[in-house]
């Protein structure tokens, strides 16, 4: 899978996305503090999933109706960083490209998605 990871997200994780073999794009290494809109579309114009622990996109999208290819928004602590990392995994793993075209939340025990407007 193609992900845009924001730059929010930690090395533990890209790492493991990356070695599960997902094509990553690290806003952290390739375009650091750039604004959450220049983000979004990005990720959107390359239609990539963007993985985000940053509730403002909700509001992009929801609210200001800005396009986007999918969000996971994460909402799992980081104190266990490869706890985290493998949550996530598992959730790429059982959804896929399923994701694309949804806004879904990842907890520490759930999961939940609804279509983007």
């Amino acid at each position: 899978m193609n992900i845009v990871a924001d730059e929010n997200l930690d090395r533990i994780l890209v790492d493991r996305l990356r070695s599960d073999g997902h094509n990553v794009v690290w806003i952290t290494e390739d375009h650091p503090s750039i604004d959450d809109e220049v983000v979004l579309d990005m990720a959107f114009r390359m239609g990539y999933l963007l993985i985000t622990e940053d509730i403002g996109f909700g509001e992009l999208i929801f609210k200001h109706l800005n396009p986007s290819a999918g969000i996971l928004l994460l909402r799992i602590p980081t104190h266990v960083f490869t706890k985290r990392a493998g949550r996530v995994s598992y959730l790429l793993g059982i959804q896929g490209d399923s994701l694309l075209g949804q806004f879904s939340v990842a907890t520490s025990t759930g999961f939940r998605s609804r279509s983007l407007p």
